[in-house]
């Protein structure tokens, strides 16, 4: 449980994001739901490798300490960061990959969303729909920005 809190806070701060960014229902949910599945996988693929890094292998409380000491560099009277510097990077290691795994597929999420909307209002102009300049204007700026040289 303790292990999951770093990669549920970085879920919950790509979801507030997603949110305040004003992004659609789809991508929203595609985002959390990609987030959640790789805090998930991320964190066990720490317990896992804390488990089995130090010189006492499994989760008792021997091996925890062990495998932490030797994910921060080994133990500090041997020159390195200790226990506590390998706590802060088996935190780090799974936010990291939910920020970044979430990031990708909200953008991809994006592009997709805005080339459905862009398909759609060339679709309603080629069959004669009027449509607001400032919709027109303001998608055509964004479809230059995010594709050049359309």
């Amino acid at each position: 449980m303790v292990a999951a809190a770093p990669a549920m806070l970085g879920t919950a701060a790509l979801a507030s994001l997603s949110t305040h960014l004003g992004t659609d229902t789809y991508t929203h949910r595609v985002t959390i739901g990609v987030a959640v599945g790789s805090a998930a996988l991320s964190t066990a693929a720490v317990v896992g490798a804390v488990s089995e890094m130090g010189t006492v292998v499994g989760l008792s409380g021997a091996g925890i300490s062990s495998g932490l000491a030797a994910a921060g560099g080994g133990s500090i009277a041997a020159g390195g960061g200790g226990m506590a510097a390998g706590l802060m990077v088996c935190a780090a290691v799974p936010v990291a990959v939910v920020l970044g795994v979430g990031a990708v597929a909200w953008s991809i999420c994006q592009s997709i969303v805005f080339d459905k909307y862009l398909k759609r209002m060339r679709q309603w102009e080629s069959e004669g729909a009027a449509m607001p300049d400032a919709w027109h204007k303001d998608a055509l700026k964004k479809e230059t920005e995010v594709c050049p040289g359309v």
